[in-house]
């Protein structure tokens, strides 16, 4: 009398089942996608905008440097084809023992931009269209600095003791790219991040760094 009943039962009991096991997998999936997301490397634009900000903060900092140790300071762009790693991703800043000894110590260790982003170089690179970097000067380290080479030409960007800049002015423009085999590559000229520091020596503002048409 009872069979039917507990047949009906023990089909209803799977059926339940097997609904919970989709919903598992289901929520499995959902999870796993949200943690792809997470762990997946950030956008381009994404590490544009990083890179702009933390340039800007190295940019700052220099001129920082500069008025608290009442003396000239530079931020130094890593050029050295010989250390593709590096080239063009790599900053570091240095300030005068004194005025005039021309004698450069490095503050802090050297630190380097979102992987796949570069800074752009007055003189561009072949291919690219988009804005070029102005201002600063091509120098050389005169010792090691970290993992840089003694002897490593560089780009700078200097600050005076009055936290002005020994230009008339500096534009910085971070792109995407690469060095591959010592040559620097930049592309999609129409992907890039901006900023500008006047004679004084005030930096724009991170909202402020738009795309430069």
């Amino acid at each position: 009398m009872h069979h039917p009943d507990k047949t009906q039962a023990s089909r209803s009991a799977s059926a339940f089942t097997l609904v919970e096991l989709l919903v598992v997998i289901v929520i499995i999936t959902i999870t796993l996608s949200i943690l792809g997301m997470a762990t997946a490397e950030p956008g381009v634009g994404r590490r544009l905008n990083w890179g702009a900000q933390f340039l800007s903060g190295k940019v700052r900092e220099t001129r920082g440097v500069a008025a608290m140790r009442l003396s000239n300071a530079r931020l130094l762009i890593h050029a050295n084809p010989a250390q593709p790693e590096l080239m063009w991703q790599s900053f570091v800043i240095v300030a005068e023992t004194e005025i005039g000894s021309g004698v450069w110590e490095a503050v802090g260790d050297p630190q380097k931009l979102p992987t796949g982003i570069c800074w752009v170089p007055p003189a561009g690179a072949s291919g690219w269209s988009g804005p070029l970097s102005s201002g600063g000067k091509p120098v050389q380290t005169s010792s090691r600095i970290g993992l840089w080479q003694e002897g490593t030409p560089c780009w700078a960007y200097e600050f005076t003791p009055s936290a002005r800049i020994a230009s008339k002015h500096y534009d910085l423009i971070l792109g995407e790219g690469s060095t591959i085999e010592g040559i620097g590559i930049l592309k999609n000229s129409q992907n890039f991040r901006g900023m500008h520091v006047n004679a004084y020596g005030h930096v724009s503002e991170i909202a402020d760094m738009v795309q430069i048409r």
